[in-house]
């Protein structure tokens, strides 16, 4: 395919070469005409002056030497003369032409003769024919035409002045010619300079580079296209990113969005996914756009949703299962302006944590019912029997009334714990950390359950290390830690046994120790206790059942320390339950 500039190029020469040859070809005919005007002229001249030399001898009847007259004529000039009658009879000529004395001239040339008319053949038209330039002049006298003279100039002569001038008309037109391609050169490549630099700016438009502008180095058409140009490529390059910008903006919601998305066109194909529809489907996106529905996801029932949302417009809504995880998936139809279906679109949204919160929620209130209906249905037992009069015997009542008492403080317990396990989880409990010493402390629950450790004769110690700091911890807040803690040991720990208080710093970390010569725990049972309302083995513990909240609440509290609990089941028995906490904590109120 021919460029621009070879075609303007080739159009210049063209004209240019069509241009030359028709005023080359014009000019060539109008000097010949010129020079054959000019020459005719001049003959005319000399033709009259001859014929006026020759009148006044004819009018005084004198004896002239015409002969010598003529021959002097055509030397001067270089021209052939003729001298004829009134009757068109050639009387004499010059030398070169003698064989034509005594012929006659007719025709319109004879007539215009007598007529007194003057007659020029510039084209060959006189009796002589072709090559010959023949002028006619009559010879008046006082008694009318007495003949005439004929001139003849041959027409070679024209062709070697032409000749002689045609070299330098060639030069003049050949430097014309070239100066014109010069000229016609510049200016296709002026023309053509700014189209190919648009061409050329297109297609790194097409690349995504919006940068380049077109050179504007004139005013006319051609610069003002190219301004144009430039003020399109700004425009679109300016509109590309911002479109550049919404789709990443879009691309990076889709991204972040912690439900998923999945779109497909009217026939079914799938037009977009983000990640989480990736996770639920299990196909990377990249293989499944442009597949179809029945391709890429997995469950039916979705894919059937999907079907009857194209082909009614309704919206679906269903939960689907996908392995340990349930989905929410909801399916509109898209339209456009104008109503028409262009597809549909599904948000799958992950409803795992909420059946748990909700199995959760469905267990606590399980949980807290039962652990109410016990007690409650002890004291209404006890209380019905008095009220009956089934029991009467005072011992009995007072036995009676110990028991509906103490259910009483187990409700209360309950409820305290309730209530605090419910502060700590929805943040509302505040810590007030201050410097306190563990010894005292630990002694002080020792003290508050001596009477349940004599009961059960239990050796209880309590070995810091030295040099062991005070904690910086809210003092409540860690005593009831160590309270459940201990408690949890002198309830599991059978008669005659040992609780081991221990504390130390390791790896900058306050670590205390509870050890117990209990039964220990089941390493099935472990990961259980921190759960709500978890009793371990009654057969294993020989005291009075707690609410089964006490190790919920010490989890969160020592968590709310910044610390953490562990518990372990060392070979020759009994739990030992850790309590790791941080050794530097700022000191006031933390919420």
């Amino acid at each position: 395919m021919r460029s621009l500039f070879g075609r303007l190029l080739s159009s210049y020469l063209i004209i240019i070469l069509l241009t030359a040859l028709s005023v080359g070809f014009s000019l060539s005919r109008f000097f010949t005409n010129y020079y054959r005007m000019v020459l005719g002229e001049e003959l005319t001249q000399q033709a009259e002056q001859l014929a006026s030399r020759l009148a006044i001898p004819l009018e005084l009847d004198e004896e002239v030497d015409v002969e010598y007259m003529i021959d002097s004529f055509e030397d001067c000039i270089g021209v052939g003369v003729w001298l004829v009658d009134n009757l068109g009879i050639v009387r004499e000529t010059s030398e070169r032409y003698a064989d034509w004395r005594g012929a006659r001239i007719e025709g319109s040339l004879q007539r215009e003769l007598a007529a007194g008319r003057t007659v020029v053949y510039r084209r060959g038209e006189g009796p002589l024919a072709e090559g010959i330039i023949t002028v006619a002049v009559p010879i008046r006298t006082a008694d009318g035409v007495g003949g005439g003279v004929l001139l003849h100039y041959p027409v070679r002569g024209i062709a070697r002045t032409l000749r002689a001038v045609r070299p330098l008309f060639y030069r003049t037109l050949m430097w014309a010619v070239l100066l014109s391609v010069g000229v016609g050169f510049f200016m296709s490549r002026k023309l053509a300079k700014p189209l190919q630099e648009m061409t050329a700016i297109s297609l790194e438009m097409s690349r995504g580079n919006f940068d380049k502008r077109v050179q504007e180095v004139s005013q006319d058409e051609v610069g003002q296209l190219a301004r144009a140009f430039n003020h399109l490529a700004e425009e679109l390059g300016r509109s590309i990113h911002a479109l550049t910008q919404e789709k990443s903006k879009s691309e990076s919601i889709l991204v972040s969005m912690t439900d998923g998305v999945i779109a497909c066109d009217a026939e079914g194909r799938v037009m977009l996914m983000n990640p989480k529809a990736v996770e639920f489907c299990g196909r990377p996106e990249a293989s499944a756009i442009g597949e179809d529905l029945r391709e890429v996801i997995p469950d039916p029932l979705v894919v059937e949703s999907f079907q009857e949302t194209l082909a009614s417009g309704r919206r679906c809504e269903l939960e689907v299962e996908r392995g340990s995880k349930a989905f929410l998936v909801r399916i509109s139809p898209i339209t456009g302006p104008g109503g028409e279906n262009w597809g549909s679109v599904a948000l799958l949204n992950d409803i795992s944590s909420r059946r748990e919160l909700e199995e959760m929620r469905r267990q606590f209130v399980a949980n807290v019912s039962h652990e109410l209906r016990t007690p409650l249905t002890s004291i209404r037992g006890f209380l019905q029997a008095i009220l009956d009069g089934v029991v009467t015997d005072p011992a009995s009542v007072r036995k009676y009334m110990r028991i509906m008492l103490a259910e009483c403080l187990r409700l209360i317990r309950l409820s305290n714990s309730l209530l605090d396990l419910s502060r700590i989880e929805g943040g509302s409990i505040e810590l007030y950390r201050e410097e306190v010493e563990l010894g005292p402390l630990v002694q002080e629950i020792f003290d508050r359950l001596l009477p349940a450790i004599d009961d059960k004769e239990l050796k209880v110690s309590l070995g810091i290390q030295p040099g062991f700091p005070p904690l910086l911890v809210d003092r409540d807040r860690m005593a009831q830690v160590m309270l459940n803690i201990i408690d949890n040991a002198v309830r599991f720990t059978p008669k005659g046994g040992r609780i081991l208080v221990q504390a130390a710093v390791e790896d900058g970390r306050a670590v205390i120790r509870v050890r117990d010569t209990g039964p220990g725990i089941d390493p099935e049972e472990l990961p259980l206790i921190w759960e709500r309302f978890y009793k371990g083995d009654k057969s294993r513990r020989s005291g009075p059942g707690g609410t089964g909240l006490g190790l919920v609440i010490v989890k969160q509290l020592v968590e709310k320390h910044g610390g953490f609990v562990d518990v372990e089941c060392p070979p020759e028995g009994g739990a030992v339950f850790i309590v790791s906490l941080p050794l530097r904590q700022e000191v006031g109120v933390v919420r």
